[in-house]
This record gives C-alpha cells, sequence and structure tokens, in this order.
C-alpha cells in the first residue's frame, strides 16, 4: 500500500471495535485495495456481509455449480449477498423474503418464496443441496426437511440444535466470519465487474448512529444501513 490508496475490509473481527470512527487503526494484512468506480458507500457495507456470505457458502458448505441452494432472509445484508454469490457460481438459487421484496431478489438471482404466506418446506420438498440459516432455532429445523440425504446447513445464529442435524445424517456448522485478504480480494474483483453490489437501504450520518440501529433491529431492512462520517 501507498499513501493515499484507498482500502477496505473486515478489521480484526470478532474482537469488539467499541466505536464508530474516522479514523482507525487496522492490520494491514487485513485490508485490500478497493475496486475502481464502486461508490463509498457500498464499500462500507461490503465487508462483514459479504466475507459472512462468501465464507458460509464456499469455505463451510462448499457449493458447486449446479446445486440447488436455499438462503433465508434473501433481501438481508448477508442475504442479498449470498444470492448475488451463489446465482454467480451457477447454482439455483431459492430465498425467503417478504412478498414487497419478491421483485428485489429475483432480480440479484434467487427464486423468492413469501415466508409469511408460504411454507417452504412444503414448496420446495425434499430438494436442497445447501441452507444458509441467519433466522433463528426454529427456521434451522424446519430447513432440514428440504435437504437432501447429506445435505448441508450453515447458521449463523446460535446456539443451533446442530446435533440433531448430524444425527439425521447432515452436515451442520455454524459460522462466525474471519477476516480473509484473500476472499477480500474475490469480492473486490466481483464488485469491479458489476457482478456483486451492496444494496444501500440508507445512508446516515454518525449523529443519526442510534436511528441506524433501531431500523436494523426492526428486521424489516432491504440490503445494508450505512454511517458517513
Amino acid at each position: 500500500f501507498k499513501v493515499g490508496d484507498g482500502v477496505f475490509g473486515l478489521v480484526s473481527f470478532p474482537a469488539p471495535a467499541g466505536a464508530y470512527a474516522e479514523y482507525v487503526l487496522a492490520p494491514a494484512h487485513q485490508l485490500v485495495k478497493v475496486p475502481a468506480d464502486v461508490p463509498c458507500a457500498q464499500l462500507g457495507g461490503a465487508p462483514l456481509a459479504a466475507l459472512t456470505a462468501y465464507q458460509a457458502l464456499f469455505e463451510v458448505a462448499r457449493l458447486k455449480e449446479g446445486e440447488r441452494v436455499l438462503i433465508h432472509a434473501g433481501a438481508g445484508g448477508v442475504g442479498h449477498l449470498a444470492v448475488q454469490l451463489a446465482a454467480q457460481a451457477g447454482a439455483q438459487v431459492f430465498a425467503t423474503a417478504s412478498a414487497a421484496n419478491h421483485e428485489f431478489v429475483r432480480s440479484l438471482g434467487a427464486q423468492p418464496i413469501d415466508y409469511r404466506t408460504e411454507d417452504f418446506r412444503a414448496v420446495l420438498g425434499q430438494t436442497m443441496d445447501v441452507v444458509l440459516n441467519s433466522t433463528g432455532q426454529q427456521t434451522f429445523l424446519d430447513s432440514l426437511e428440504v435437504l437432501v440425504p447429506g445435505g448441508r446447513i450453515v447458521t449463523l445464529t446460535s446456539p443451533d440444535p446442530l446435533d440433531v442435524a448430524r444425527e439425521r445424517g447432515f452436515e451442520a456448522q455454524w459460522l462466525t466470519v474471519h477476516p480473509d485478504r484473500t476472499q477480500m480480494q474475490e469480492i473486490a474483483r466481483l464488485m469491479s465487474l458489476g457482478l456483486l453490489k451492496v444494496h444501500v437501504d440508507q445512508v446516515l450520518d454518525f449523529s443519526q448512529a442510534a436511528q441506524a440501529h433501531a431500523l436494523v433491529a426492526t428486521g424489516r431492512t432491504r440490503g445494508k444501513i450505512v454511517l458517513v462520517p
């Protein structure tokens, strides 16, 4: 890196940062150069969510071209990036989302399922190779019913009953995201090509940090909320 280079990355996670700040001391090996022509707000919203999606799908679940994957909360921060990554990898993607987000999810490359009015188990049957769960224990248990024998489920919520899944012959793992420079470089490459886009729901000033947290807590945001100094 040179003085003045734009960089981004997931810094020291899961060690708590403890603050929002205009300046930060960061390990150089956890940063990559920002891709050209990508808006700053997208760069700020990318590292944690995109790395979580990438690691869940490819590092843990080992998703392959042609496989079928169910992504819960497909319009959310992690979900909307996971849909894009899975579709880009050649998987057949299904995603749960509210009716208001169906066109959005479809535009990202997934077949939407309305979690409010449809039972995804009845819609899909036992056809999924991979499930990415981020919506709690009951969804985790219900998702086991759509996995093919030997299927893989990755969950971002804890504690989920991994033992139940394993006793039924499925691969089950809980993911905590970690910094990875090589993966961030791939994410930056996809962003530079326009193949991965962070949907920014709202951009707020630092003075609106409390409002930003309240919006996220509703569970109804589409994509990411970004704070800008």
